[in-house]
């Protein structure tokens, strides 16, 4: 189905909600009414996938996928309340309010393993990783991505793999945690080496924070200028 899609400045402001910095949403009641069956069917919870069409030019159309976690069903009908982050990621151009976005429910699979890129300097901020790791996750996300960026001690650790999907929940799973500690040799190269925890995460009332992409690949807002960019270069 398709719905009106707003940023998180929208809310009401009677709410105490906050989605800011998260890939949570107040989503409409008109949506809980068409997926509840495929919602209470799946015991591990599921998430909703958004994709926008953008048109551009007449013949020229770009496509914004990205994904969220409902916290409410409590948004206006065919409507629905999203992060500014999130919101921003699904357009080249501003927009006050994304019209016809689809929403559908999405069911990822359960992390197996995590791979998380950490600078060395970061390790000395906790006595204990395994369980500062397991804090963030158990308390902060329901799912995450590759490329996402996750919040540790006002710095940010990465993603950079994951099994056995590239989008997978964590709100109910034993996974196996891999850190690429990464280095700087004397010529300021960057290198990195390999060790392993373990970690469970349990059944929690979570949210969800901070999405990019691994230094590898485009992170979204680099991919968003790219896209402006080709447009403005069309404009000329």
């Amino acid at each position: 189905m398709n719905i009106d899609v707003y940023p998180e400045a929208y809310i009401n402001s009677t709410t105490d909600v906050s989605l800011t910095n998260t890939h949570n949403a107040i989503l409409c009641r008109n949506i809980l009414k068409k997926y509840e069956n495929e919602i209470l069917n799946n015991k591990e919870g599921c998430l909703f996938k958004l994709i926008f069409n953008e048109q551009l030019e007449e013949n020229q159309t770009w496509t914004f996928v990205n994904y969220i976690s409902c916290i409410e069903f409590t948004a206006p009908d065919n409507t629905g309340f999203i992060s500014n982050m999130v919101f921003e990621d699904l357009s080249s151009k501003v927009y006050t309010c994304l019209k016809n976005v689809s929403i559908e429910p999405f069911y990822p699979p359960q992390a197996t393993q995590i791979t998380f890129d950490i600078k060395e300097e970061l390790l000395k901020l906790s006595p204990d990783l395994k369980y500062s790791l397991e804090s963030i996750l158990t308390k902060k996300y329901k799912f995450l991505k590759i490329g996402q960026q996750i919040s540790f001690f006002d710095n940010y650790i990465t993603i950079s793999e994951l099994k056995p999907y590239e989008i997978c929940l964590v709100n109910n799973t034993d996974v196996d945690v891999k850190l690429n500690i990464i280095k700087k040799n004397i010529n300021n190269n960057l290198i990195t080496e390999s060790c392993q925890n373990k970690i469970e995460t349990s059944n929690t009332s979570q949210s969800d924070s901070v999405d990019n992409s691994p230094s590898e690949k485009l992170t979204q807002q680099e991919l968003r200028n790219k896209r402006i960019q080709a447009l403005d270069k069309k404009k000329i």
